[in-house]
């Protein structure tokens, strides 16, 4: 009994972010197609980015044991991080070679946040990695 209200609770968690994510994804078509999308709108949508949304998905759909759904999750926060990373070193490079302010550096990678996320990213791909291959063997 226990076990089923814990699951409940995952699913309800993975609604939200489901949730979230469509109405994020919808708001960024609707910028886009308007021309109104700014290079720095990183924090101006609320506290959790698109990476990280993904990320908690993944490890709630982890804990309902749905594991390949959270691999899936899993790659997509890791897909965003890297292309959000390379756009932040190509804006940081163009800001620097014009002035040698750095006004970049507020950016919260530089306290180690990101590297919590690919952390916690790698770790669970792996556990998710093991425990898809365990089930094929049985």
């Amino acid at each position: 009994c226990i076990r089923d209200s814990s699951i409940s609770i995952y699913q309800r968690g993975i609604d939200v972010l489901s949730e979230l994510l469509e109405r994020k994804n919808t708001e960024e078509r609707k910028h886009a197609d308007n021309g109104e999308m700014e290079q720095n709108e990183k924090y101006k949508d609320g506290i959790f980015e698109r990476q990280d949304m993904f990320l908690y998905r993944g490890v709630l759909q982890f804990y309902s044991h749905n594991h390949l759904a959270a691999l899936s999750d899993f790659n997509a926060s890791y897909m965003i991080k890297k292309e959000m990373e390379n756009v932040y070193v190509d804006s940081r490079s163009q800001v620097e070679s014009r002035s040698n302010i750095n006004s970049i550096d507020t950016d919260l990678s530089d306290v180690g946040l990101c590297a919590l996320n690919i952390n916690e990213y790698k770790f669970n791909t792996i556990l998710c990695y093991i425990l898809v291959s365990i089930r094929k063997d049985q």
